[in-house]
């Protein structure tokens, strides 16, 4: 495949997203790591097709029960937040800004961050606004509360896409913990194949986030969720 061919295959994957070389986009996640783990493949394309994208952030993800690599001093949320950083850069996107209202309490801050919100609306002025589904994954009230505030504040003519999983999705035994009701996730209206080259900037933006995934030889459990989710090779959306 010519360069021109691969960089055109690239265009065509976004504009099937309804999204065009003059668009804006706004991504909104609750955590870090959440970027990579929905939408690393895709930002990684936004970012191939020279597509404005700004990440939003709501918290620092201080409140993880997963701590890979650190000691018990580390300052977690810090941590996390440079993680994201590093996880960004790998996928080319650097407008991004990270927000401090609680890990586990988006929902009690609803109309700061409906204010901040429409802030970050206004002064970006987004085509598109990316977040999560409405029933968070897997019922996080994070993930939940924050996919409902975007969806309060995004009007037309802004189009809001909401990342989702596999209708197969396995969930985490880690994640019914974090999960208030559990519950099956949006069922995707649209499935975007990443190709070899948004794959590996995914797992290598996964990578970054050390804390809380193991990719190595003899951890493998990271890599097999991904992979048996077939998170590595697609991105879903409705």
């Amino acid at each position: 495949m010519s360069v021109t061919n691969f960089f055109m295959q690239i265009v065509k994957d976004v504009y099937s997203l309804g999204i065009s070389l003059n668009s804006r986009i706004l991504v909104c996640m609750p955590h870090p790591d959440d970027e990579a783990v929905f939408i690393g493949g895709t930002l990684y394309k936004l970012f191939l097709g020279k597509i404005p994208t700004r990440v939003l952030t709501f918290s620092r993800g201080e409140r993880s029960s997963l701590r890979y690599r650190l000691d018990k001093s580390a300052d977690l949320g810090k941590v996390r937040s440079i993680e994201l950083k590093n996880a960004l850069k790998i996928l080319g996107i650097k407008d991004l800004k990270i927000f401090d209202f609680g890990d586990g309490n988006l929902k009690n801050r609803g109309e700061e961050i409906l204010s901040c919100l429409r802030k970050e609306i206004s002064l970006y002025r987004p085509s598109h606004i990316i977040t999560l589904e409405p029933n968070g994954i897997y019922g996080h009230p994070d993930h939940i509360s924050l996919s409902k505030f975007v969806s309060e504040v995004s009007d037309p003519p802004v189009k809001t896409l909401y990342a989702t999983v596999s209708i197969n999705y396995i969930l985490p035994r880690q994640a019914i913990k974090l999960a208030e009701k559990v519950v099956k996730p949006s069922k995707p209206q649209f499935i975007m194949k990443l190709g070899l080259a948004a794959s590996i900037k995914k797992l290598l933006a996964l990578k970054s986030h050390q804390s809380q995934f193991r990719f190595d030889m003899l951890h493998w459990q990271s890599f097999l969720f991904f992979l048996k989710n077939k998170m590595l090779s697609r991105e879903y959306f409705l």
